[in-house]
């Protein structure tokens, strides 16, 4: 099951990431952030992992989050 997680790097930025683990979620932030070539080597370091939601749903065709479909729902 995907979750939400929030990603801080060293430079103080945070990212929204959806991943299984805080693992996958940290590759996958690295991943981006290398590929888009972002700050400095040094300041793509993840320093902090925040677990934000247990479970991702999709309603209506947008992403929600929680153990109930729209506790928070994500609408752009």
């Amino acid at each position: 099951m995907k979750k939400l997680y929030l990603l801080t790097v060293s430079k103080g930025q945070s990212f929204y990431v959806i991943a299984t683990n805080p693992t996958e979620a940290e590759t996958n932030l690295m991943t981006e952030l290398n590929r888009a070539d972002w700050y400095f080597a040094n300041d793509r370091i993840v320093t902090e992992i925040k677990l934000l939601a247990e479970e991702v749903h999709e309603f209506n065709g947008r992403l929600a989050f929680g153990n109930k479909i729209g506790d928070l729902l994500i609408c752009v």
